[in-house]
Order: C-alpha cells, then sequence, then structure tokens
C-alpha cells in the first residue's frame, strides 16, 4: 500500500526541521542553542532532499513546504538581526549616528528578507505559468539556471546561511552574552568575510530571480496574445 504524502518520509523531516526552527527562535535569547538548533534544521533540509530521491518520494507538498520553511526561517534570523539593532540603540544613550546607523541596518534587515520572499514567490509563479515541473526548472536567465544546478545551490545556500549564523554569534560576542571566552579569531573572521561574499552573490541571485519571472511571464502573455489574434 502506498504511504500518504503526508507521511512521507521527506515530510517527516520537514516536520522535524519546522519544529527545531520553533524551538530554536523560542530560545533566541541564548545564542548557542540557538545556533545550534537552527544549524540541525538546516542540514536537515539536505537530508530531505536525499531522502526524496533515495525513495522516489518527491512531492509538490513536500517541496512547497521545505521552500517555505527555508523563508520564514531565514526571515526570522534576519528579524532577530533587527531586533538586535534596536535593542543596542534602546540599552544605550545613543546619539543621533548611533540612531540612524542602527536605523539603517533595521531597514536593510527588512529588504534582505523581502527580498528573498518576493524572488522565490515571483519564481514560483512563473514556473505556474509556464508549466515548469518545478520553479527550479523555470531558468530563462542563466544565472538562474546555473544557480539551480544541485551542487552549486547547496553551496551558495550553505555559506548565505552560515554567513547569518555567523553574524549572529559574532553579534552575541560583541554585546557579551556569551561570556569572555568567545572571541572571533583571525581564521573565523576570514570564514566570516568569504561567507558575506557569497551571501552578496545570492542577492544578486535574488535579484537574478525577479528578473527571469518578469521576462517568463512577458513571454507567457506575449504567446497568449498571439495565440488569440490568429
Amino acid at each position: 500500500m502506498a504511504w500518504p504524502v503526508l507521511l512521507y518520509v521527506p515530510n517527516l523531516i520537514g516536520y522535524g526541521r519546522i519544529g527545531l526552527a520553533l524551538v530554536a527562535f523560542w530560545n533566541a535569547q541564548d545564542p548557542k542553542l540557538f545556533v545550534t538548533l537552527y544549524a540541525a534544521g538546516f542540514l536537515l533540509d539536505a537530508a530531505d532532499g536525499y531522502a526524496a530521491r533515495l525513495l522516489k518520494q518527491s512531492s509538490e507538498f513536500g517541496a512547497m513546504m521545505d521552500m517555505l520553511t527555508d523563508r520564514f526561517s531565514t526571515s526570522g534570523l534576519l528579524l532577530l538581526l533587527a531586533r538586535r539593532h534596536v535593542s543596542q540603540v534602546s540599552a544605550t544613550s545613543a546619539g543621533a549616528s548611533s540612531c540612524l546607523r542602527a536605523g539603517l541596518a533595521v531597514a536593510l534587515c527588512l529588504f534582505l528578507a523581502l527580498l528573498d520572499a518576493v524572488s522565490h514567490f515571483w519564481q514560483v509563479c512563473a514556473a505556474s505559468v509556464t508549466q515548469a515541473s518545478s520553479h527550479k526548472a523555470a531558468g530563462a536567465k542563466r544565472l538562474v539556471r546555473l544557480y539551480y544546478r544541485r551542487s552549486i545551490l547547496t553551496a551558495v545556500c550553505l555559506f548565505s546561511e552560515m554567513f547569518l549564523l555567523l553574524h549572529f554569534f559574532w553579534g552575541a560576542t560583541q554585546a557579551g552574552s556569551l561570556g569572555s571566552d568567545y572571541r572571533f579569531g583571525l581564521a573565523m573572521k576570514t570564514v566570516y568575510v568569504g561567507c558575506g561574499a557569497v551571501y552578496v552573490l545570492k542577492q544578486c541571485i535574488s535579484l537574478a530571480q525577479i528578473s527571469n519571472a518578469v521576462t517568463l511571464l512577458s513571454q507567457s502573455v506575449r504567446t497568449k496574445e498571439e495565440d488569440a489574434t490568429r
């Protein structure tokens, strides 16, 4: 007897990811616990994809749940970073320049969260309209097609999430939340900068996803108009 889609192994792993994310954000005041739980949930993201391919249990439900979990997790982490900037200003008698820097940092975090969500939403819409097999298969732009190669997708997402986690952890060390034993050495700073470069690349890819979706949607509309005039 075939298993119901809701009980597919990759989807069970996905439920575990959601649980880990909820517990992580509930314990966001404990940086070490948060980073550990968040990282565990991210590693399970690779596990559910592997299980789906190995067991032939891919499903639209699982793909959508996986993408939504990624979006909410990343957005939640960016909102945590934004809240930290606000709390740092609130905890001190900061001047106008500090308030301005904090405001710009919060605006940047919110923009990055919005860009991540909007780019994937447009990509999914384009895949639906063009009847592609998945949002990963809807690629009119070369950069988008290159990004969705499995090895590249895995590497870019991994290093991008590492950058956000390292940024969160670095902020905790500077705020003294981890005590005096935690310091960012040269090696860690090098990893941080390298991951940051990949994160910047990912934002360029997000913009390319929006451009890619607009191109595909425009082509679809033009094709329908041409068919209607025949």
